[in-house]
């Protein structure tokens, strides 16, 4: 038996809040390639967080699978079919909002490399351009 819904949608809470920090975009190709893979490492382990109450992983697919189950139930028709599917919907959004802010963060270090490569190419194009015309 996995850990409780309560300390599941804390865990998530608290991978939600942490992902919001991460504003920084780099400053420069090699930066933002690290920051695009602390992202990938955050993602990892936000798969593999530690409930340290409950001692057991939890983690955004934990979520998912408690999720999945609850609406198992609902389809049964389960005496707290109530209780339950507003729980259900609430695990679903908090997993979505995380994927949605993964991907969000993904886009804007992406656009960033892009950015920070294309600046990189000028540099050396306008460095060549100058040793061109020295006379």
């Amino acid at each position: 038996m996995g850990p409780p819904l309560f300390q599941v949608k804390a865990v998530l809470d608290a991978v939600s809040q942490k992902i919001a920090t991460f504003t920084d975009i780099g400053n420069s190709l090699a930066h933002v390639e690290h920051l695009l893979r602390d992202l990938a490492s955050f993602e990892e382990r936000s798969s593999r967080v530690w409930a340290a109450s409950a001692a057991r992983k939890v983690a955004v697919e934990r979520a998912r699978a408690l999720s999945l189950d609850g609406e198992q139930l609902i389809e049964n028709k389960h005496y707290a079919v109530d209780s339950i599917r507003p729980k259900c919907q609430e695990l679903r959004h908090l997993c979505d909002q995380f994927s949605a802010e993964i991907a969000r963060r993904r886009g804007l270090l992406s656009k960033s490399l892009e950015l920070h490569r294309r600046l990189e190419t000028d540099q050396k194009l306008t460095a060549w351009l100058i040793l061109l015309h020295i006379p």
